[in-house]
């Protein structure tokens, strides 16, 4: 491991000329295998040194690559398959060591006990040594007589708030990690389902009945634990119809992939049709109707992605219950789903056809992005779970649809090589005159966001008569797109897992690659985890093994990497949520 010593901001996609970039945890061996280098040394020759004996096993010249990102020196060597531990050299430049292994998860093994710690390390309401003692006890919710302390699951981020949503979905990803390690290291399995206990517990602790839940709370201090002074906080408390249908589905997953005879068995089975019930109550007084709550995680939710989200639910309902009422559920929203994707395509100023991405309803007006909070895997999500439940029609529907989206995938995938970052996706510039949907994606702006909206799609690539194609987000109050990519590369792992095609499943791997090192400035942005980390916002608990960052941002309003050595948020404060999307993308890739 080692610490970066940077003391300069870096900002675009040329790599240094001092080094080469390169997956810090190492590459499969029947993917490719590239590292990038300056364009200086094209034509020189590259050599793959066997680490334990220092003997030169490969060598390739250095190949020249030109494209939108620049001019770039590539070092291809695919063609060795040979596990081992390995460095490359290029005359006076070489790397840290790295390995190539026949596995995804053999690869990201360590990467999971570290991820692991991080979570760990930010529970609350609980002492972690040489961090914090027993914390927040004297933040309050209240709802018609009762009251609960609302400490528990982890804190969200460096601000130590608290999100039930976001710790929902961490439970949920604890879970997933353990089922795919019961066959590789069943301590790490059962440590999984430990630290997935203690998101159960705070789940059922937030419950209020009929649908209310404690969910929120910005705390950003540590408190004195005692009620009834100056530095208490009161939590936020609703009944948001989608959020229990999001929290369900986590809760029935998690049923799904327990082992026979755990414990939680009987407790989860408990709750689930009731819960389900207090949702759909609400949602039947307002269907699809989500009002925007300020902080909340959920804030951006489109039509479509409620949608996603209600197929996901019910379909994993039906497999705890075995009710036929949730297969007519799915079998019934589907189709409504089909209608937000677009399946007809869109004739690109290169003569390609775009489909298979989503729009935020069936009206096809506006496309679904993410900016911050990221939950595009949920599309992947509906289309894996549903096609186990319905009728032969549909699932030929699904594997229609789902082969239109894995094909956007790609094309988004490809649009900043030779770096593995996955575009954000396409904007229309009309957009931006849709008030009810700006104001939803875009929190803490003004009327100079419009303008600057136009800055930012025209700073990225025009690709047909309105459509831009933005390798980043459009973003203002809150920057940073680890999260975004990292739940679109959970999306192609899935897609690849339904479809059986590798290539979709690499767009996954090679998003771990990019946070690892393969990026212009070749820093790892997982604390403890490859080489060249840097320092993160993490100004209340110290830095911790494991964490990621909000990730890499844009200066202003272009489109190209900015990554500044100030430590500050939201670009380098560290978020639990990402470690739990780290181990949902290692699961997707063991399946």
């Amino acid at each position: 491991m080692e610490k970066s010593n940077h003391s300069l901001s870096t900002k675009g996609w040329h790599a240094d000329t001092d080094k080469i970039i390169f997956s810090h945890i190492g590459y499969q061996t029947t993917g490719r295998k590239e590292a990038i280098i300056s364009a200086l040394y094209a034509g020189k020759t590259f050599y793959l040194v066997e680490e334990n004996t220092g003997t030169v096993v490969f060598s390739q010249t250095v190949s020249l690559t030109t494209n939108d990102q620049g001019q770039f020196g590539i070092l291809d060597f695919t063609d060795w398959q040979v596990p081992g531990t390995y460095h490359l050299k290029v005359a006076q430049l070489s790397t840290k060591t790295f390995t190539i292994k026949n596995q995804f998860i053999s690869l990201l093994q360590d990467s999971l006990w570290k991820s692991l710690n991080f979570i760990f390390c930010e529970r609350c309401g609980y002492p972690i040594s040489g961090i914090h003692g027993t914390c927040h006890q004297d933040i309050l919710a209240t709802h018609e007589g009762k009251k609960i302390i609302f400490n528990g699951g982890w804190h969200d981020a460096g601000d130590l708030s608290q999100q039930l949503v976001q710790t929902a979905e961490v439970t949920l990803a604890l879970f997933l990690a353990a089922s795919s390690q019961d066959s590789q290291d069943t301590s790490l399995a059962e440590r999984l389902r430990e630290e997935g206990a203690w998101g159960i517990d705070f789940i059922l602790k937030t419950r209020l009945g009929q649908g209310f839940r404690a969910t929120s709370a910005g705390m950003t201090r540590w408190t004195d634990n005692q009620l009834g002074d100056m530095d208490d906080a009161v939590a936020r408390v609703h009944n948001s119809p989608y959020d229990n249908f999001l929290i369900v589905g986590c809760l029935a997953k998690i049923l799904v992939t327990l082992p026979k005879g755990h414990e939680l068995h009987s407790v989860l089975s408990s709750i689930l049709e009731e819960d389900y019930q207090d949702a759909k109550v609400g949602f039947e007084q307002a269907p699809f109707k989500h009002e925007p709550i300020f902080w909340e995680h959920t804030y951006s939710t489109s039509k479509s992605l409620y949608l996603a989200t209600l197929i996901w639910t019910n379909s994993l309902m039906y497999q705890v219950t075995g009710k036929s009422f949730f297969i007519n559920e799915t079998e019934k929203l589907l189709p409504n789903l089909l209608m937000c994707q677009e399946q007809t395509g869109i004739s690109l100023d290169d003569g390609t056809l775009l489909q298979g991405f989503f729009y935020r309803d069936e009206q096809q007006k506006i496309i679904q992005h993410f900016n911050h909070q990221a939950r595009e895997h949920l599309y992947a999500y509906a289309f894996s779970e549903a096609i186990k439940v319905v009728n032969e029609n549909l699932q030929s529907e699904i594997r229609k649809a789902a082969k239109h989206y894995g094909d956007y995938l790609t094309y988004l995938a490809s649009a900043t090589a030779p770096y593995p970052m996955i575009a954000s996706g396409i904007y229309k510039m009309s957009e931006k005159d849709d008030d009810e949907s700006f104001n939803r994606q875009h929190l803490l702006v003004d009327e100079k966001a419009r303008v600057e909206f136009k800055e930012q799609l025209l700073a990225g690539q025009k690709i047909a008569p309105d459509l831009y194609l933005k390798k980043f987000p459009v973003w203002f109050s809150f920057r940073g797109n680890n999260a975004v990519l990292l739940s679109m590369g959970e999306s192609a792992t899935i897609i690849g897992n339904l479809l059986t095609d590798d290539k979709l499943k690499n767009i996954g791997f090679t998003q771990l690659q990019w946070l690892i090192g393969k990026k212009p400035f070749g820093q790892s942005m997982m604390y403890g985890e490859g080489y060249n980390y840097p320092q993160m916002y993490t100004v209340s608990s110290g830095e911790m093994i494991g964490e990621l960052p909000v990730g890499i941002q844009t200066f202003e309003n272009e489109d190209i990497p900015y990554w500044p050595q100030f430590n500050n948020a939201t670009y380098k404060e560290v978020w639990v949520g990402l470690a739990g999307k780290w181990l949902s993308v290692v699961h997707a890739l063991s399946i």
